[in-house]
This record gives C-alpha cells, structure tokens and sequence, in this order.
C-alpha cells in the first residue's frame, strides 16, 4: 500500500513537471475552423476562426459570434500559408480541438488538392477526427458567417448541426483521416458534406413537389439569421471532385449503404414516411466481360396524406430512384457503395485483379435493384 501511494506521487510529479515543461494554455490559440481556398492569383488562401479571448472554447462563456476571431494568411502552398500565420498570430496556433476543415469547390477540383490534403494531415497536432467539407463558392465566406446558433457555443452548433443532417440522410458524415485514406485507395469513394450560403431566400425553389431537398447547399427556399446551409454532398476520388449529389440523392445513397433515416417520401400524389427494413443485399454478378450490379432491400411506409398508392407503387417509385442516384455514380465512374470491394472476390489475387480493368467494366455494367415495400395504415 506504502509502496503504491508513493509510485502514484512519482507519477502525479512527473506530470506536473511535464505541463509545466510544455506551452501554457494562455500563449495558444485554439483553432476551431480551418478554411482553405485557392484565390483569383492561384494563392492559397488560409482562415482560421478561434475563440477571441485566447482561451479554450470550455472556457470562453460567450456564445455569441464576437466571441470569436476569424484570421487569414496567403502564400503559394499550404505549408508557406501556414507559415506566414505561424509568425502573425502571436501565440502558438493549437489544431488539437479543431472540429472542421472547409475547402472551396475550386480546391477540390484542383489537380493540387490530394497534396493539400496530405499537408493538412502532416500538420502539427491536428485532429483527425474533424469533419471534412467542400464549399460551393469561398471557405472564407462560410467560417465567417458561421455563428452559434440559439446562443451555445460555437463547437457545439457546428456539431448539433451535422449530427442532425447526417441523421435525417441529407448530408453524409465524413471525418478527415478517413477521407485521406479512401483517397489514397480503398475500395470506396469518399462523399463529404456540401455547404454553401443560402442565396435563394424565399424565392420559388426549382425543385418539383415532393422533392424539396433535390438540391444542394445554398439553393433552399429559406430565410433566417442561420446563412451558413449544409446539403447535398461531394464525391472525392484520387484525383479530387469529381461530382456532386443532392440532399434527396443523399438519402437514397444512405439507403444502399444501409444507414437511411426516416423521411417523407413522396409517390404520385401520396406522401408517405419510410424507414429502412434492413441492410440492403449487394451482390456483382458476371457473365463474360459484363458485370452486374444487384441491390436488394425494403422498406416499411406509413401514409402521411388521404392520397394513398398500392405497395407495388411504392415499391417501384423508390427502387427507380435508388436506381437512379446508382446509375449516375456508376456513370461518374465513383463508387461509394463499395461494389468493386464485392467483385474481387472474385478474382483469385490482387494482381490479378489489377489487370480485370474494373474501372471501365463499372462504367459498363447493369444495375438491378428490387424495392419490397410494406405500406402500414393503421400508424
């Protein structure tokens, strides 16, 4: 006992004595946002939001958006960018609570883009845990007129925010070293959050009835203090962008994946609120040089209108547009699913496989989807 009470004062000492070797919480600043864009001179463009009065955000009691400092810094790279902020910022920039990195649509499309991203990860102290997202216009303009929502904090906003959409299926989660490692080569392709500023207001939204997130961020028939929209996603392949879903493909994405939430849905003229019965069967078949893509799932529907449509209704509305949402990746030749993970199986080595082509036979291939839906009215 005596010996034990005196190892746990040796190891209380040495960690005293190792805070108090290390930077004080006074002299950092605790990075929450990082923004990156590429501007009209080819610039990296860096903005940084942090709580303005140089403490954590546990505590800095305000929530309110002066409680806050957005920064920026320019410079060919990344790394030079960062650079100049290192030695602008008077304390030492601190990534371990940064909860959200944004880059521009421009970036994301840029040839430099999977470099960038490496830069990002060789950061020191960065969380790879934070959210990934790509703006539709300037990263700069979103981190600054993000703001805490309902005064909480501005963290705690940010991730209320994406839980509640990832949750209803409109956008997907996504989190920065898992991004990286699909990018580098998986058999997936990464999807990560889209927002944009709301730019419509309460104009008429181009979407048809009964589809009122077939859009993305930035296109939604609101208006409020809250400019900052998460919707729809991007798709992120080696290279970078290379296309974007809606916040209604979004959910029918999530359903194949086997992570769809309840929505309404509409069939004809008759709303219904569906859920996911299960995980959806995906098996490749193949015949010769040609591949086919099977996905087979249910779903469970409750009336939410007078106006009702019989089971096989139903059913073939939502297998066509899970068939379309399938059929347009498949023709971006992106594959977030994860099919190709299935098909080589089949091949008896990697090697093997290597020389199967399968990016061009998954252009070419056929999709099948069988929907069993059961409507129930008595809910």
């Amino acid at each position: 006992m005596r010996r034990g009470s005196i190892f746990l004062l040796f190891v209380l000492l040495c960690a005293v004595l190792s805070f108090r070797s290390g930077t004080d919480v006074e002299d950092q600043a605790f990075a929450l946002n990082l923004g990156l864009d590429i501007d009209s001179d080819g610039m990296m463009l860096i903005t940084l939001q942090m709580p303005a009065s140089g403490k954590t955000e546990e505590q800095t009691t305000s929530g309110a958006g002066g409680a806050y400092q957005v920064v920026q810094a320019r410079g060919h790279t990344y790394h030079d960018a960062l650079q100049v902020l290192g030695v602008s910022i008077p304390r030492d920039v601190n990534f371990s609570q940064l909860l959200q990195i944004i880059v521009s649509r421009n970036l994301a499309s840029d040839p430099s883009f999977p470099y960038v991203l490496e830069g990002v990860l060789s950061t020191l102290r960065i969380r790879q845990s934070a959210s990934l997202a790509v703006a539709r216009h300037s990263a700069a303009e979103i981190i600054e007129n993000q703001q805490a929502f309902l005064g909480v904090r501005l963290s705690t906003d940010i991730q209320t925010t994406l839980d509640v959409f990832s949750e209803g299926g409109s956008v997907p989660e996504s989190q920065l070293g898992q991004v990286q490692r699909l990018m580098d080569g998986a058999w997936r392709t990464a999807v990560v959050p889209y927002v944009g500023l709301n730019e419509s207001g309460m104009q008429n939204p181009d979407s048809a009835a009964g589809r009122p997130l077939d859009g993305v961020a930035g296109s939604l028939a609101y208006e409020g203090e809250n400019e900052v929209e998460y919707l729809g996603a991007v798709l992120l392949d080696r290279t970078g962008m290379v296309g974007e879903l809606t916040g209604m493909e979004m959910r029918f994405l999530a359903f194949v994946q086997g992570s769809m939430k309840q929505f309404i849905f509409r069939v004809d003229d008759a709303y219904y609120l569906v859920e996911q019965n299960f995980r959806p069967r995906l098996r490749v078949s193949r015949s010769g040089e040609a591949w086919t893509l099977q996905v087979e799932g249910g779903i469970t529907a409750y009336p939410r209108s007078r106006e009702r449509v019989g089971e096989t209704r139903v059913s073939e509305a939502f297998a066509a547009e899970v068939l379309h949402v399938l059929e347009k990746l498949r023709d971006l030749g992106v594959d977030p699913v994860g099919f190709e993970g299935i098909a080589v199986r089949s091949s008896p080595t990697l090697d093997a496989w290597a020389q199967e082509g399968w990016e061009r036979q998954y252009r070419d291939s056929s999709i099948e989807v069988s929907i069993r839906a059961a409507v129930h009215y008595g809910n």
